[in-house]
C-alpha cells in the first residue's frame, strides 16, 4: 500500500485521531461556498503553501496552522481568498472506492472486495442492477438504494456484457463527474463488439494487432472476401461472444454466411490461425499475467509494451486479452475489462488482487494531485 498523504485541515477540527475513525470536523461556512467555487483559482502554489505546512502538523496549534495559510494563500496570485473564511471544511485524504458488479458476486468479486478494505477508507459494492440513472433539472446522478454513488472519488466497474448499453452510459456519467475510473468508457465501449477491437488497435496504430477480420451488414459485403481467408476461419455475429461456428472451406462460409443474412445478422469472419497456441492475458496496471495453453508463460518485452500500450489506449488499466500466438507473433481477439481472476491467483501464487488494489489507492492518490481542483472539490465533500 502506497504511504498515505499527510493530511492538513485549515477549519476548526479535532486533531486527535485513531486508526479507522475520521476526524470531527465543525462546518465554518456556509452553503455560498459553493457558489463561488466556480470563481476560484486553484494555481499550484495553494498546493505547496498547504503541504510546506503538513511538516509542523501536531506541534502547532489548529489557530497557529490556520494564520500561517491564510497569510500565503492570500499572497498567491490570482486567489480571491478573502471572500472565503477557510479553504475546505475539514477535508483529508481519504479515498472511497465504489465496485459495481453483478447481482451474483463471483469468487472475483469477493475477493476484491475483501482486497479492496485493506486500502480504501471505505467500500461499497453495488449490484449494476440495482442502481438506477435519476436526470433532471439539478443534473444526473447514478443511485444504488438511497445513496448518491456520485460522493465515491474511485469507481471499479465490472459491468456484464449483458448490461452493456446500461454500463456505458453510467461509466460515462462518472467520467464526466471527474471520478477516478481504472476502466473507463471506452474500453466498455470496445469490449462490446469483437469488430470494434481490431479497427480501433489500426486506427490507433497500435503495435498489437489482431487475426484477419472481416465485418459486413449483408451477404453482398463480405463475399468477396472469402477468397482471400486462410481457413479455417470463425462466423459469428459481431454483438456475441457465444455462437461462433469453425467452418474450413469457402463452400462451408458461404452456407452460413447466406443463413446469417435470411435471420438479418449482421457477419463477422476471422482467421481462425491453425496451429496457433492460445495465450491469456491479464493486465492489472503495470502488471501482466500470461498464460499460455492455460501455464504461467513470460512474454518477451516487446509484446508486454504492445500489451501495455493497447490498455492504456483503450482506457482499460485492468482488463484480460484473449490472444494467439501464431508464427511467433503475439495477436488479441478479444478484450474483456471484467476479468475473472481467480484462475490467475491459483497459478500466479495467490497476490494479484491485493497488488492491484494497493496500485489502485497509488494511482487514484497520484489522479487528484494531477487534477488539483477536483481534489479541492472533492475534499470539500458538498
Amino acid at each position: 500500500m502506497s504511504k498515505k498523504t499527510p493530511r492538513v485541515f485549515v477549519s476548526e477540527v479535532d486533531e486527535t485521531r485513531s486508526k479507522g475513525k475520521k476526524p470531527a470536523a465543525k462546518k465554518t461556512f456556509g452553503a455560498s461556498l459553493k457558489s463561488q467555487v466556480s470563481d476560484i483559482l486553484m494555481p499550484q502554489e495553494i498546493f505547496s503553501a498547504i503541504l510546506n505546512l503538513n511538516r509542523a502538523k501536531g506541534k502547532r496549534s489548529n489557530q497557529s496552522l490556520k494564520g500561517e495559510a491564510m497569510s500565503k494563500l492570500r499572497k498567491t496570485k490570482g486567489f480571491p481568498f478573502l471572500k472565503i473564511p477557510f479553504l475546505y471544511d475539514g477535508g483529508d485524504n481519504s479515498l472511497s472506492l465504489l465496485i459495481i458488479g453483478p447481482e451474483k458476486r463471483r469468487s472475483t468479486e469477493i475477493a476484491m472486495v475483501e482486497a479492496a478494505k485493506k486500502y480504501f477508507d471505505k467500500v461499497l459494492y453495488a449490484s449494476v442492477t440495482r442502481i438506477r440513472i435519476e436526470s433532471g433539472s439539478e443534473g444526473v446522478a447514478p443511485f444504488f438504494r438511497n445513496t448518491n454513488l456520485l460522493k465515491f472519488d474511485v469507481v471499479l466497474v465490472r459491468i456484464p456484457s449483458e448490461h452493456r448499453d446500461f454500463g456505458y452510459v453510467l461509466t460515462k456519467i462518472f467520467e464526466d463527474s471527474h471520478k477516478y475510473l481504472p476502466v473507463g468508457y471506452k474500453a466498455i465501449v470496445i469490449s462490446s463488439s469483437e469488430f470494434l477491437l481490431p479497427v480501433f488497435l489500426n486506427l490507433k496504430n497500435c503495435a498489437l494487432k489482431s487475426p484477419l477480420t472481416y465485418f459486413a451488414s449483408s451477404k453482398e459485403g463480405v463475399v468477396q472476401s472469402l477468397e482471400k481467408f486462410s481457413y479455417p476461419v470463425s462466423i459469428r455475429p459481431p454483438y456475441e461472444k457465444n455462437g461462433v461456428i469453425n467452418v474450413d472451406s469457402k463452400e462451408s462460409a458461404l452456407g452460413i454466411v447466406d443463413t446469417m443474412e435470411k435471420l438479418n445478422q449482421s457477419i463477422l469472419i476471422q482467421e481462425s490461425l491453425s496451429g496457433a497456441d492460445s495465450v491469456d492475458i491479464l493486465v492489472s496496471g503495470s502488471h501482466i499475467y500470461a498464460l499460455k495453453n492455460k501455464e504461467p508463460f513470460a512474454l518477451k518485452e516487446r509484446d508486454r509494451r504492445a500489451v501495455l500500450e493497447v490498455s492504456r489506449v483503450i482506457g482499460a488499466e485492468i482488463c484480460r486479452m484473449n490472444g494467439v500466438f501464431h508464427k511467433g507473433k503475439l495477436l488479441v481477439r478479444g478484450i474483456s475489462p471484467t476479468p475473472r481472476i481467480m484462475i490467475f491467483e491459483e497459478k500466479f501464487g495467490g497476490n494479484i488482487i491485493d497488488t492491484m488494489f494497493s496500485d489502485l489507492r497509488e494511482k487514484s492518490e497520484d489522479f487528484f494531485e494531477r487534477n488539483p481542483l477536483w481534489k479541492i472539490l472533492r475534499m470539500m465533500r458538498f
